[in-house]
């Protein structure tokens, strides 16, 4: 469905919890995401990152549940880089230009 989706000019989004081993599969999705339709996100306060991958500690909710806090971007980053071969660096630029072509260049 990625092809298909991308032709209609659909972007996707990864968050940092697609790094979880048990989630092999999703992350398997983006190596079929062209380039110029990836996006990162946290998905803060939900879907945590695993444990390996933290950057930022993650604090409690109320009700004794984990939360994501959103420095963990950088996580998301190098983990989604490192799976696919590239450097965290040349994803950032890449996600930097879809996110300009999607959300539009903001003027003050």
């Amino acid at each position: 469905m990625v092809a298909s989706f991308s032709s209609l000019g659909a972007y996707f989004s990864f968050n940092g919890s697609f790094l979880a081993e048990n989630r092999h599969k999703k992350l398997d999705t983006f190596r079929r995401v062209p380039p110029d339709r990836l996006l990162i996100e946290t998905d803060a306060p939900a879907m945590p990152v695993p444990h390996a991958w933290r950057t930022h500690k993650l604090p409690s909710a109320a009700d004794g549940s984990t939360v994501n806090h959103p420095g963990n971007i950088e996580a998301a980053y190098t983990g989604l880089a490192a799976f696919l071969g590239m450097s965290p660096q040349s994803l950032a630029d890449a996600v930097e230009e879809n996110f300009l072509r999607f959300f539009g260049a903001q003027h003050s």
